[in-house]
């Protein structure tokens, strides 16, 4: 009987599909494995690894496959991305960096590649190398209306607005149905009745076949050129019209989040006592509160201070308690994470979490790390960073809300696109802050963001004395930094300290009658 010929990379690949495609990522993994094996330097293999892993909900092997492509790629440029892509599901944004080093990319004339690279370096913070690959794609291939986009993208997180409207005009010359392009232009500035986009973003919705995505970015970029002329009951039309649409494209059930809050505030939490020390020790300061309360603000001022590095919006310490649950949780947090961490050790959680910022810092021992939506952490943090120190942005209940049902978040805020589902996750969040501060006495400094803008001295002053920080007046100057803000707030972030979004609410004040009155309901007015 003649031997069975070896498979062939081909063979293995077409196998290892297969079995994904019918559901049975182990016996994909068992595949992958074999052939590793016997060619443990394929990359790609590795990367099919990875992905077959993760399949199978085991983070920590995924984790370690994604590891084990990086360090087989050597100077090959061609799995770049697929490594990459890999590397961001686990947060691993250190070794992302390093592999854009590689010198095959460093020297490349792939445009493709280069722009592909500077969309994940973006994404994980590092914006000026992020710049650098963008402008070499756009000497290749100027008129590229992704690669003009994506430029632009880039230039609005450095306030370099004229420049980012430049870009924009070029990629909606080439696709003038580039929906997202559309939605950052809306952005950029403020619109006027002699200069607005309202009748070309009216026109562009009237298609039908306009896939659900697009309809939203199209409609929240449409309500808010309608708010900037004044148009309210227009603009508010159009707000609840993208809403319909991207709540079609999100998967979100208030009961997941009562659930994950109730067992939060039932949860054991048992921190060391530390007192705040700034002589050296590595201390995380995590801004926390509801998204768009200000805490990009609070970020900004911090970072005018001399011993503070901002390290931007980080997945970091989530991404820690995925690996010590060895489960890909959602968000944040999700339940089966917190359920699988009663016996984890948050020591390790706590070192593999500074180890993982590192590059952010620099020579700095204190950072900021801004993701709001830490505060379902707070607990975890506490246990294990014990110098950690908290910073709580509260604003006023319905300035919140309207502030997160006007704006377009990607994966993040799936509960911000409906008045009930909103009031409902604003309660569960201040209750389990009210929890937090009578289980973590003293590690929690709430911040006004009304106090922050009407009195950002004396504001700031008392935040940098709960660190343990001496008074710095640069940092109330937030419009003399160039550094890049990669959040929702970046439009805003780049000028002075304003009050112009106290009362926002109030032009809208009839329209937010659902969520003003569950508000009230639960006490938060």
């Amino acid at each position: 009987m003649p031997e069975a010929p070896f498979p062939t990379r081909t063979d293995v690949m077409q196998r290892a599909d297969a079995a994904l495609q019918s559901n049975q990522p182990s016996h994909a993994i068992d595949v992958l494995q074999h052939w590793l094996s016997v060619h443990p330097d394929d990359c790609a293999g590795w990367v099919a690894l990875s992905s077959a892993l993760s399949r199978n909900d085991d983070y920590r092997k995924a984790r370690m496959a994604a590891a084990s492509a990086a360090n087989v790629l050597a100077a090959d440029a061609s799995q770049l991305l697929p490594v990459a892509l890999r590397l961001r599901t686990f947060s691993e944004s250190g070794l992302i960096r390093s592999l854009c080093a590689n010198r095959r990319l460093n020297s490349s004339d792939d445009s493709q590649l280069c722009s592909d690279m500077a969309a994940m370096l973006s994404a994980v913070g590092d914006q000026p190398f992020a710049l650098s690959l963008l402008n070499r794609a756009l000497v290749k291939q100027p008129k590229n209306p992704r690669f003009r986009f994506n430029r632009a993208q880039v230039l609005s997180y450095f306030g370099r607005i004229q420049e980012a409207e430049d870009d924009l005009q070029a990629c909606l010359r080439a696709a003038p149905e580039f929906a997202q392009a559309h939605w950052l232009q809306s952005r950029l500035r403020r619109q006027t009745s002699k200069s607005n986009h309202v009748a070309t973003l009216r026109r562009l919705l009237l298609n039908a076949s306009l896939a659900m995505n697009a309809r939203a970015f199209l409609g929240f970029a449409l309500h808010k050129e309608l708010d900037d002329l004044g148009e309210h009951e227009q603009a508010w039309s159009a707000l609840q019209n993208a809403w319909a649409a991207k709540r079609t494209t999100l998967q979100y059930r208030s009961a997941d989040t009562r659930a994950l809050f109730a067992h939060l505030r039932t949860a054991r939490v048992a921190p060391a006592h530390v007192e705040p020390r700034c002589d050296g020790v590595i201390t995380p300061i995590f801004i926390v509160g509801m998204h768009r309360s200000g805490t990009s603000l609070l970020e900004r001022m911090l970072s005018g201070h001399s011993r503070i590095a901002a390290a931007g919006e980080l997945y970091d310490f989530p991404a820690q308690l995925r690996l010590a649950s060895n489960h890909h949780g959602r968000g944040a947090l999700d339940l089966t994470v917190a359920t699988r961490l009663n016996y984890a050790d948050f020591a390790v959680i706590g070192e593999g979490y500074l180890q993982a910022t590192q590059w952010r810092r620099g020579a700095q021992s204190i950072f900021t790390d801004k993701l709001p939506s830490n505060f379902v952490n707070l607990g975890y943090i506490a246990m294990a960073l014990p110098h950690a120190r908290f910073l709580h942005v509260v604003r006023h209940p319905l300035d919140t809300g309207l502030s997160n049902l006007r704006e377009l978040f990607s994966d993040a805020c799936p509960y911000s696109y409906d008045q009930q589902e909103l009031g409902e996750y604003y309660d569960c969040y201040r209750k389990l802050m009210q929890h937090w501060h009578s289980v973590l006495p003293g590690r929690i400094h709430d911040i006004g963001y009304e106090a922050m803008v009407t009195a950002p001295d004396t504001t700031i002053d008392r935040a940098l004395q709960f660190i343990g920080l001496s008074s710095e007046q640069e940092c109330i100057r937030i419009e003399q930094r160039s550094a890049a803000v990669a959040t929702a707030s970046s439009g805003r972030i780049h000028g002075a300290i304003d009050q112009a979004s106290v009362g926002a609410w109030k032009r809208y004040a009839t329209q937010l009658q659902p969520l003003s009155s569950r508000l009230a309901a639960d006490g938060w007015l």
